[in-house]
């Protein structure tokens, strides 16, 4: 869809945070304003922990949404302080009456560019791994469909230690996985490979790694590659899946730590990353904060439904 064309409009999934029900509204199609890019997506991923998660806030009352988020409930009352209780109230509802768009990690490509927006360029490559074949087979299709075979590299795999084959849950949809020795689950045979094959000398800036708990093999099967300079950083699931093959999160964070990977939350609303381990369940490890930092002030804002980021 053109991005000139100001009339155009696109359907876009929306949580209401007030509620349980995620609606299908229509919104203005996006485009490129001053620092801003367009992405052109081909698949958005979504984790269905997160996305459960904000399915229950919605669900919950006003004590439960409190408990669920004690930080937020920090900042209110600081608010309150300074601020007083009407203007925080008022706050406080308006930021619930604010619906999130689902979906955190594109594959696509740079379609335009904003005025003022350095360090990008149009068609820039992503590449997106996928060992399940039907899931595989419509991300494929939505690279076809869009003509972008030569930008966007798909891979029909898992990534693990080594190359071998594994059995993953072929019936769990977005939380298929590798099944545990004793799991009893449909199941179907994917090939793997590690990290460091996958990529060859073409090192990515960022890597989000999604696996239900296989992170550590990932790792183990990654090492060049977090030992490369060029990796700025390494977005990552700590919430406990590892659980099912005897894997403890504070592993994951040993071993970032080895390469000089420090944890943060990342506030995508401020831009601001803040150290330590993320209540969400997905951690931001950043080898050089400055770095990191100097490009999320310069970098383009991304236009919401309800806000930009």
């Amino acid at each position: 869809m053109p991005a000139a064309d100001i009339n155009a409009r696109v359907k876009q999934i929306l949580q209401d945070l007030r509620e349980s029900i995620p609606q299908l509204a229509e919104v203005p199609a996006p485009s490129a304003g001053s620092g801003q890019l367009l992405i052109h997506t081909t698949a958005s991923l979504v984790s269905s922990g997160t996305e459960r998660m904000l399915v229950e806030f919605g669900k919950a009352n006003w004590l439960d949404k409190a408990r669920q988020q004690p930080d937020k409930v920090r900042m209110v009352l600081d608010k309150v302080r300074t601020d007083g209780l009407a203007v925080t109230v008022e706050a406080v509802r308006s930021k619930l009456d604010q619906p999130l768009a689902p979906g955190y990690c594109n594959v696509g490509r740079v379609a335009e560019l904003g005025v003022g927006v350095e360090g990008f360029a149009v068609g820039s490559r992503v590449c997106a791994v996928e060992p399940i074949p039907t899931t595989f087979g419509f991300l494929r299709r939505n690279v076809e469909l869009n003509g972008l075979g030569e930008l966007v590299r798909c891979w029909q795999g898992g990534l693990s230690d080594r190359r071998t084959t594994l059995r993953f849950s072929s019936e769990l949809d977005t939380v298929n996985h590798v099944l545990a020795l004793d799991e009893d689950q449909p199941n179907i045979e994917v090939p793997v490979t590690t990290l460091d094959d996958l990529v060859g000398e073409d090192v990515p800036t960022v890597i989000k790694i999604d696996v239900e708990g296989h992170e550590l093999p990932v790792l183990r099967g990654g090492q060049r590659v977090l030992a490369d300079r060029r990796l700025w950083a390494v977005i990552m699931e700590t919430n406990g899946s590892g659980a099912r093959y005897g894997v403890e999160d504070q592993e994951l964070f040993e071993v970032m730590h080895q390469h000089k990977f420090v944890p943060y939350c990342y506030e995508p609303f401020k831009r601001q990353l803040f150290a330590g381990r993320s209540d969400s369940g997905n951690t931001v490890f950043v080898r050089d904060i400055n770095s990191v930092n100097e490009r999320i002030r310069t970098a383009p804002m991304y236009a919401l439904i309800n806000g930009s980021i």
